[in-house]
């Protein structure tokens, strides 16, 4: 949460508007410690008393301009995407990165809908790793409400790495797979369908594909497949809306991972010298490949001031990360490979907004959030050792005009 956040918005009529948010915040290296890691100090605020470059400047993280009609709209922008109905993450893009540079078109007549998009990253030159000046991922995603309860969605997806972007290559129309430039490109195609069963119960599932061996491919080449599948039921009564959900999600251990073309992106943070530091997370789920996640939650909310959730999860990531070998040495490995870390985590919080028009500006309020989490890790960092533990608490305050 920032200490300061200044929203600007500017729009003409219907056709074009702008967003930008000028924060000041503690420097994003400081909480960096991995998606699914125990949290490090202590104690620690959004701010330092003692230490003027423990702030940020590596904003902002949210700039966005949108043009568009009555059936489309471009965005060209600085946000969070996440693409999917997961809870705990979704298979190409997820919102744990602090921020996703891209260039979108969305068009929609009816039940169906099409999107392109092109989001870019630090290079490969740029990280002081290999040659290439370009790293970006290449899009396009055909959605179809066959009827009110059942829709699907397909996406592909090309991670690019080169020396320039060739304009061939942003045809929103082009099968990617077809271009066969295994040296420059990796595919990936991702389906999701969800069913409302009946009212408020629904399903859902996410399946995504990397790669899959034929019989005539060589037997070095790993099966790179996804899944998700999730449950979700709502219902209102007098006291609010109540979600409850479960989800589990199976990743293979090669999932995101090929010959130096992969979904592992990087982050701009700045480090405590005050130069730029490079954090590398998987573009997709957050815990990548290699990986069994299940989850369940109940979410309220009081429609007035006041929200409630609370959650469990319990994760095995096995041995398989970002500095893998690859062509593995064994193909045929099952998830979890190696010596499996096992995590269980359950969080429960809550928030309310409070009108503070009595107090100060009208129309201005406060806000209170909270949350406590307690955490338990078998074989951490996957060496064999005992269960450690952790209990995370977080406090906020807000007051907006």
């Amino acid at each position: 949460m920032p200490i300061i956040r200044i929203p600007i918005e500017f729009s003409v009529a219907d056709t074009f508007a702008t967003s930008v948010e000028f924060i000041i915040v503690r420097r994003l290296l400081d909480f960096q410690t991995g998606t699914h890691r125990v949290y490090a100090p202590y104690f620690s605020t959004n701010h330092s008393l003692v230490d003027f470059f423990h702030l940020d400047f590596n904003w902002p993280y949210k700039a966005v301009a949108v043009a568009g009609g009555s059936h489309w709209n471009v965005q060209l922008g600085r946000d969070r995407l996440n693409l999917g109905p997961g809870h705990t993450g979704n298979l190409l893009i997820s919102n744990h990165l602090v921020y996703h540079d891209y260039l979108q078109f969305k068009t929609w007549f009816g039940p169906i809908r099409f999107s392109t998009a092109l989001v870019g990253f630090p290079s490969p030159k740029e990280l002081g790793v290999g040659t290439a000046t370009v790293k970006a991922l290449l899009t396009h995603r055909f959605d179809w409400t066959i009827i009110p309860q059942w829709r699907i969605a397909i996406t592909e997806a090309m991670m690019y790495q080169d020396y320039l972007t060739d304009f061939r290559f942003i045809n929103p129309m082009m099968i990617y797979h077809q271009y066969f430039m295994a040296d420059k490109s990796n595919s990936l195609l991702t389906a999701e369908t969800q069913i409302a069963l009946f009212r408020g119960l629904s399903v859902y599932g996410q399946f995504a594909m990397d790669d899959v061996r034929f019989l005539d491919e060589s037997t070095s080449i790993p099966n790179a497949l996804g899944w998700q599948i999730g449950l979700e039921y709502a219902w209102f009564d007098q006291t609010g809306s109540y979600l409850v959900w479960a989800e589990h999600v199976h990743t293979d251990p090669y999932l995101y991972l090929r010959n130096g073309i992969n979904y592992i992106v990087a982050v701009k943070l700045m480090n405590p010298e005050g130069g730029i530091q490079y954090v590398e997370e998987y573009l997709g789920y957050p815990l990548g490949g290699d990986a069994h996640v299940y989850a369940i939650g109940l979410e309220w909310d009081s429609l007035r001031a006041f929200k409630a959730f609370v959650r469990g999860e319990y994760s095995v990531d096995g041995a398989v990360d970002f500095n893998s070998t690859y062509p593995p040495t064994d193909p045929q490995a099952k998830t979890p490979t190696g010596i499996p870390e096992t995590v269980v985590r359950c969080t429960i919080g809550s928030s309310v907004r409070i009108p503070a028009g009595s107090f100060g500006v009208k129309g201005s309020e406060f806000g209170f959030s909270g949350s406590l989490s307690y955490v338990w890790i078998l074989n951490r960092d996957n060496v064999i050792q005992d269960p450690i533990y952790d209990v995370q608490c977080s406090l906020g305050v807000e007051y907006s005009l």
